[in-house]
């Protein structure tokens, strides 16, 4: 038995692959570090708090925004954050 990928399973059945879709992939634009960002983020940033998350409210007196991102470890002490909407990367190191 051969050892095939998900995608040459997938265009083996003739169906699209479900992830990687490339058409709808936004291109990768990085912004820089959360750290030195301080009280003035970019703007690509605060467009993305807007339009990608929405606020989430457990509780009355209590609300988050949930944000549709991908986190990837790159080091003891640093992230890899990248919006899986509109396509910005940035670094936070805690």
């Amino acid at each position: 038995m051969s050892k095939r990928t998900f995608k040459q399973f997938f265009e083996g059945c003739g169906l699209p692959h479900p992830v990687s879709d490339e058409e709808n992939t936004p291109e990768i634009k990085y912004i820089g570090s959360i750290n030195s960002w301080h009280d003035d983020p970019p703007v690509e940033y605060t467009q993305h708090l807007e339009n990608c998350c929405e606020t989430v409210s457990p509780r009355p007196d209590y609300s988050y925004k949930k944000c549709p991102t991908v986190t990837r470890k790159v080091g003891r002490n640093r992230e890899e954050i990248t919006c899986k909407k509109c396509g910005i990367q940035w670094m936070a190191e805690s």
